[in-house]
């Protein structure tokens, strides 16, 4: 048996992997833990600026769709304020010109619709992506307690 006395690392997991393989050296093993705390470290940061930059990015693409969007309700307001006296001077013009006008108004409509529909999407989506990143940083935090605290289930 080695009676050699050990030096205790600052790393729970490094003594116990020590005491469970009856190391005396155990330099390597530590060695290897602090580039692995220190990698997962820096995974968690470039994680964390994901969601800053995401979060940018959404409301970029939000304040933009809002503008279309504005735009496209002036144009349901101006599809049903659109009438040209001209061309409903007789019952059988304006039984003509019902169709046209109907489906601008459906057009404009769609497009609100198509807008806020595109934008509901973009908002499910962002929600999940920052989900995933969160949900990425608490696995690496989780290991980095483990390598640095103890190992726990």
């Amino acid at each position: 048996m080695n009676t050699k006395e050990v030096k205790k690392s600052k790393y729970a997991i490094v003594n116990a992997v020590v005491v469970a393989l009856n190391l005396g050296d155990y330099g390597k093993i530590e060695g290897f833990v602090q580039k692995t705390v220190k990698t997962l470290e820096r995974e968690v940061d470039t994680l964390e600026r994901n969601i800053l930059n995401a979060k940018h990015n959404f409301q970029t693409s939000l304040s933009e769709n809002t503008e279309s969007l504005e735009d496209a309700q002036q144009y349901v307001e101006d599809a049903y304020t659109n009438l040209n006296p001209d061309n409903l001077k007789t019952n059988e013009a304006q039984r003509d010109h019902m169709e046209t006008y109907l489906s601008r108004i459906d057009t404009a409509e769609g497009k609100v619709l198509g807008i806020e529909a595109s934008m509901k999407k973009a908002k499910e989506l962002h929600d999940e992506e920052i989900e995933n990143f969160k949900e990425q940083i608490t696995v690496r935090k989780t290991r980095i307690t483990r390598l640095t605290k103890g190992v726990t289930s």
